[in-house]
């Protein structure tokens, strides 16, 4: 985990596979992975010698076509820079949702809100890793509802 991130609160996401120790941090005592093999401080080495990390299953895959991230999303256009809050992760709002009247709610939700087994954002996964944000631009999407998936 990487020390300033958790400093401040931040949700800590490695990207890589260390490149020093090259994922076997107890063969060689890294200090650079602080003993975990994987890492996102990565300053300085040629993208070509780096090992990006699978997705977490928990995350989806891409962004969806209304996706907060896309430019030109009314979140985007609104400056809503709470769906990008480091410390807590945006969750989609398909995955695990119905949409109500225009809202989307969680279909379970724990006391403090967190939806139970909504997926995370994809746009919000890619900007906490320093990924781009998706190429194609927001899409208004087809009605998704409590009878089935408009996705």
């Amino acid at each position: 985990m990487s020390g300033s991130d958790a400093v401040r609160g931040r949700v800590y996401a490695a990207r890589y596979i260390c490149p020093v120790c090259e994922g076997r941090p107890s063969e060689v005592g890294c200090l650079h992975c602080h003993g975990q093999g994987i890492t996102s401080d990565v300053g300085g080495w040629d993208p070509e010698e780096l090992t990006e990390l699978p997705r977490p299953a928990g995350v989806m895959k891409s962004a969806c076509g209304d996706c907060a991230a896309r430019e030109g999303s009314p979140e985007d256009e609104s400056g809503d820079t709470n769906r990008f809050d480091p410390t807590r992760p945006f969750h989609c709002h398909w995955a695990g949702m119905v949409e109500i009247e225009g809202r989307h709610v969680p279909i379970a939700q724990m006391p403090d809100g967190t939806p139970v087994g909504a997926l995370v954002c994809a746009g919000w996964w890619d900007r906490l890793t320093g990924q781009d944000r998706p190429l194609a631009s927001y899409r208004e999407p087809r009605r998704h509802t409590a009878e089935g998936s408009g996705r």
